[in-house]
């Protein structure tokens, strides 16, 4: 189990990044996901010009996460996306 936090970023470049910690370890899939989460948020017109959004992934035991794989997050990044822009 895992806690997905995202923040808002006022004057961000308009993308949605993760913490520097957990850039390198995505695989294709998980990217793929993280992107069409942004995407629908913006084909819906949530998504704010001028923001972006950073995300961090933290596992409930405390151990650090070595890899993130696979799309199981899409749903995860899509709704805190939609919840986070709805409430602006």
């Amino acid at each position: 189990m895992a806690t997905l936090t995202l923040e808002l970023m006022p004057d961000g470049s308009g993308g949605l990044y993760p913490i520097p910690e957990l850039a390198l370890i995505r695989d294709t899939d998980f990217r793929q996901a993280q992107d069409n989460a942004r995407v629908y948020s913006e084909r819906v017109g949530l998504w704010q010009k001028g923001r972006g959004m950073r995300w961090r992934l933290q596992r409930r035991d405390g151990k650090p996460i070595v890899n993130l794989t696979g799309p199981s997050l899409g749903a995860a990044f899509t709704l805190g996306i939609v919840k986070l822009f709805a409430e602006e």
